[in-house]
């Protein structure tokens, strides 16, 4: 068991280097794990990306005939929005098309 200065020192800001969490953990009998935990669920990332690279892709439609300038109403504009969503976020190379 570490004591509570080790722990606080694994866990500080100031990092350890790898060599020396992979010899900790060998010590403890243990493997290391090294993984990016999402903040925000799969699918909610990838709809908020297909939303960036719509409103990239379509920022110029908003001075030149937005939904609702050809008749959409409300509901419709954003039914249609959703619909856009949903094909963006089924295409690949996502992530390549918007910083």
């Amino acid at each position: 068991m570490p004591t509570s200065r080790s722990s606080s020192w694994l866990c500080s800001s100031e990092g350890a280097r790898l060599g020396t969490l992979t010899r900790a953990a060998s010590a403890l009998g243990c493997g290391l794990v090294c993984a990016f935990v999402p903040r925000v669920p799969l699918d909610e990332q990838i709809r908020l990306q297909a939303e960036r690279v719509l409103d990239r892709d379509f920022a110029g439609a908003a001075g030149s005939g937005s939904l609702t300038d050809q008749g959409f109403s409300g509901d419709a504009a954003r039914d249609t929005r959703e619909d856009l969503v949903a094909r963006i976020s089924t295409q690949r190379g996502l992530w390549r098309a918007v910083e």
